[in-house]
């Protein structure tokens, strides 16, 4: 938990600096794909883990090429940082979301 609080400070602070590099350059995409993977496996059905780690990576593709495709029009409208500020709101509702969801619909077991 505290690993993926630190990659989500560390994102939100990076994406304020307008030197930082787009999110769909090779070792931006290789991260999203790793804690895509990660992320998937970790909230899938024991049963299904490498299934949710595909899903997880591939959703995390996806997403990288649409929000910069959103973020850059966003950007161009409302400058850097209320864009920014906007995105990472939007992010933050989602994985709320997400983790909700996943709770509710597998309660956490012992192993």
């Amino acid at each position: 938990m505290a690993g993926s609080f630190a990659l989500a400070v560390g994102e939100i602070m990076g994406d304020k600096i307008k030197s930082a590099p787009d999110r769909i350059v090779t070792a931006g995409m290789a991260a999203r794909l790793a804690t895509g993977g990660l992320a998937g496996a970790a909230l899938a059905p024991h049963a299904r883990r490498g299934l949710g780690a595909a899903l997880g990576a591939a959703g995390a593709v996806v997403g990288a090429h649409l929000t910069f495709r959103l973020r850059m029009a966003a950007l161009r409208r409302f400058g850097q940082t209320p864009s920014g500020l906007v995105e990472d709101a939007l992010a933050g509702a989602a994985a709320g979301w997400v983790i909700d969801h996943a709770r509710r619909t597998q309660p956490l077991h012992p192993a």
